[in-house]
C-alpha cells in the first residue's frame, strides 16, 4: 500500500477517535498505539500510566533504550518534569507529539536534548533533530489505525485485549509494515 493511501485510510478512524472521546482518553489511546507499532518494529515497550516517562522502549537486537513523552495536545506544552523524566543517561529521551488534524497525520519524534520547556508548535518541533527507531514507525502506526476495529479503537480495555491477542499472534498481520 502506498503512504498516500495508508494516510486516507487512516484519517477515518482518526476523525472518530478525535469526536467521540475526551482530549485525555485520546491521548492515552494514541500513546498505547505508538507503544504498539514499536513493539511491532522490534521493541519492549514498558508503558508508564501514570508519570513521566509514557513510556520506556528497549531495542531487542541492539539493546538501545529510549524513554518517551507522548504529547498529543497542539500546541504542546513541555514542563521541566517532563524533559527531566526522559533526558536518562545511557538512553534517547524522545518528545513524541502526535499531529493533527492534518492532511498528513504523523508523530514527530523529537530528540529531547534539544528542547527546553515551555509551548511548542508542531512546526517548531519538526524543524528539531528527531529520533530514528531504526523502522518506519508513521506507516506501521497507520497501519494499526486502519486495522484495529473501529469500536475497539475507542475503547482503551478493548483495545488492550485486541493488541494482547496481537503480540500473542507475534503481530503477524503487521510484519511486513516494517
Amino acid at each position: 500500500m502506498d503512504n498516500r493511501l495508508r494516510t486516507n485510510l487512516a484519517i477515518g478512524p482518526l476523525m472518530r477517535l478525535y469526536e467521540d472521546t475526551t482530549a485525555q482518553v485520546r491521548g492515552q489511546i494514541m500513546q498505547q498505539l505508538l507503544g504498539y507499532a514499536l513493539e511491532i518494529g522490534g521493541h519492549d515497550v514498558v508503558q508508564n500510566a501514570v508519570g513521566v516517562p509514557d513510556m520506556v522502549a528497549t531495542h531487542h537486537e541492539s539493546g538501545r533504550l529510549f524513554a518517551i513523552e507522548a504529547k498529543t495536545g497542539d500546541p504542546v506544552v513541555l514542563g521541566e518534569r517532563d524533559l527531566d523524566g526522559v533526558r536518562r543517561p545511557g538512553g534517547h529521551g524522545v518528545v513524541a507529539a502526535f499531529i493533527f488534524p492534518d492532511t498528513n497525520p504523523r508523530w514527530c519524534l523529537t530528540d529531547a536534548q534539544h528542547l527546553q520547556p515551555g509551548r511548542w508548535q508542531w512546526w517548531q518541533l519538526e524543524r528539531k533533530p528527531a529520533i530514528d527507531f531504526g523502522f518506519a514507525v508513521q506507516r506501521v502506526f497507520l497501519d494499526l489505525l486502519i486495522q484495529v476495529p473501529g469500536a475497539v479503537l475507542l475503547d482503551r480495555e478493548r483495545l488492550g485485549d485486541w493488541g494482547d491477542r496481537q503480540r500473542g499472534a507475534g503481530w503477524s498481520a503487521f510484519s511486513a509494515s516494517c
